[in-house]
């Protein structure tokens, strides 16, 4: 035993003496950690079902969804083109385009780059960048037509409930079957 000798005398029941360097942990602190340990294993071991589950949410749908539209403008003489129907062909696409480009970004929103140099208190050189990268579908072609001698213009629709339709005609939503516990 630590700390004391036994005599012939003592009874082998008494408590030996140890020197707190040797056990440094409180009696009472050292059940309070016993007995917080068996509580968080307790816990866990309540919560692994939930943790093991897996939970599939429902989408809310809105009360209403939004139609977005576009007009594109071109001019028909500053395009390519030997003839002036060439040049109106042209001028078509250019201007389809361009309310594609709109409904882009009013969907995906515009990245606007800027940078300005200034020299001695005044702006030397100022440059001014914007980019819209996204995927439309859906879009129907509502108008495209000529606008006096010069411009031909395109006016596209996009409704917002026929490109959830789509998304869900390629995507197969699948119906819970079966809720498996680990």
């Amino acid at each position: 035993m630590l700390g004391k000798k036994i005599t012939e005398g003592q009874q082998k029941t008494e408590r030996p003496y140890i020197h707190k360097a040797t056990h440094p942990v409180p009696r009472k602190l050292a059940r309070v950690v016993v007995s917080g340990s068996m509580s968080v294993a307790i816990m866990l071991s309540g919560c692994s079902q939930i943790m093991n589950t897996h939970i599939a949410y429902d989408t809310i749908e809105p009360q209403q969804y939004p139609i977005l539209t576009s007009v594109g403008y071109a001019s028909i003489s500053a395009q390519n083109g030997a003839d002036r129907e060439t040049k109106m062909l042209n001028a078509m696409t250019a201007s389809k385009i361009l309310a594609y480009q709109e409904l882009a970004e009013q969907v995906h929103g515009v990245q606007v780059n800027s940078q300005a140099t200034v020299e001695d208190l005044l702006i030397n050189n100022q440059r001014l960048s914007m980019s819209v990268q996204g995927l439309i579908k859906g879009a129907k072609v509502i108008k495209s037509y000529p606008v006096g001698e010069d411009s031909y213009v395109t006016e596209l629709s996009l409704d917002m409930q026929r490109i959830r339709d789509l998304d869900i005609a390629v995507s197969k939503p699948k119906k819970i079957g079966k809720i498996t516990y680990y």
